[in-house]
């Protein structure tokens, strides 16, 4: 019993010891399309019927990329930053009044993905999962009412918190060695949307009003 612990001891040590020596570390760039929509509840108003059609809205990422992957089992580390530009496009009727509201937040993102990769047919193939967090730099809110006759622009700030996090869950194939090109859908976890909607903004009928990330991302990345 003793020779085995020890020999699993042993065995232990040089696996920490040999797998960073030949892990393979790569830095490259990342970018790609976004689509994305804001989870929306909480939603209230005060003393009038309302209703909420969300719709999707397009934006893209780009940034750099840097991978450490160990050989032999196809494990590793996938972590990037990237500019990236979400939001949504939603009609709000509010009974009295209509609106339709465009959110483009623009944010920081930090994802860090645990990675696997393994051979499809004549390609490498991966699934990768992991957190992400989000620091939102500025945006806007272009606020409209139904038949367009007043148009706004609000900061993000009266509207958006600063921090997001997330989990993302992916998979895509990897060409040639070096070009990798997936999908990604990544969950909010925390409200985007700050919680109260106040000073009068959209009609001073919004008493509450909250909003999650949802992302799906197609991807390119290129690894030197």
């Amino acid at each position: 019993m003793r020779k085995s612990k020890a020999l699993l001891a042993a065995f232990a040590m040089v696996l920490i010891a040999v797998v960073p020596a030949h892990a393979q570390f790569s830095r490259g760039i990342k970018g790609g399309l976004n689509l994305t929509n804001n989870y929306l509840s909480d939603f209230s108003a005060s003393g009038v019927s309302n209703t909420l059609s969300a719709k999707n809205m397009t934006g893209f990422f780009i940034g750099p990329s840097v991978e450490y992957m160990i050989p032999v089992i196809g494990l590793g580390l996938e972590a990037s930053l990237l500019y990236s530009q979400k939001g949504s496009n939603y009609d709000i009727d509010l009974g009295a009044a209509s609106f339709s509201v465009k959110d483009k937040v623009h944010y920081l993102d930090l994802p860090v993905n645990l990675k696997y990769k393994f051979s499809l047919l004549v390609a490498g193939a991966y699934v990768s999962a992991g957190p992400y967090l989000s620091y939102a730099i500025s945006g806007k809110r272009s606020l409209s009412d139904m038949v367009g006759i007043t148009s706004s622009e609000i900061n993000k700030s009266n509207f958006y918190n600063d921090l997001d996090l997330g989990v993302n869950l992916g998979a895509g194939v990897e060409l040639l060695s070096h070009l990798q090109v997936g999908i990604q859908y990544s969950w909010g976890l925390k409200d985007a949307a700050k919680k109260e909607i106040t000073n009068g903004n959209l009609g001073g009928a919004v008493s509450s009003f909250s909003a999650k990330n949802r992302v799906f991302s197609v991807s390119a990345a290129y690894y030197f």
